[in-house]
């Protein structure tokens, strides 16, 4: 199968946005100054991070997926932290990139340790080319 990340950044999918609101606040009522939340889906979690990365943002993107649960923190957009159980930097980020589906939510919690050195676009190329690598066996 030829590997298709390059083609994956440049043209993005579609998302479907089924709720937006004010954090702290019920759907419906008035709109706070503080930014917006809501529920997105038919996305990916590349996606979700990329858009954390080029909006340059310093925050937590906590992820969850049945009974597992990752973290993965970025500064000034780049993605400096992840940790996953008891995994972390580069191992965990890959492991929370390999989940199918999901839920997440940001927070904007600054990353307290710096354990991943490359830049997002190497980690999401490297992500994809693992999704699409065949398993040994």
């Amino acid at each position: 199968m030829p590997f298709r990340g390059r083609s994956w950044l440049k043209k993005g999918a579609a998302w479907r946005l089924t709720s937006l609101r004010a954090p702290g606040r019920g759907f419906g009522d008035e709109v706070g100054s503080s930014g917006f939340s809501g529920r997105v889906t038919n996305t990916s979690l590349h996606e979700v991070v990329q858009l954390m990365c080029i909006g340059g943002h310093t925050r937590r993107l906590r992820v969850r997926s049945g009974t597992r649960k990752g973290d993965i923190y970025f500064r000034s957009g780049e993605i400096v932290h992840a940790q996953n159980g008891a995994s972390e930097g580069e191992v965990a980020f890959y492991q929370i990139l390999s989940w199918e589906t999901g839920a997440f939510d940001c927070d904007e919690e600054a990353p307290q340790v710096e354990t991943i050195r490359e830049s997002w676009e190497f980690l999401l190329m490297e992500s994809m080319r693992r999704a699409e690598s065949p398993t040994p066996m």
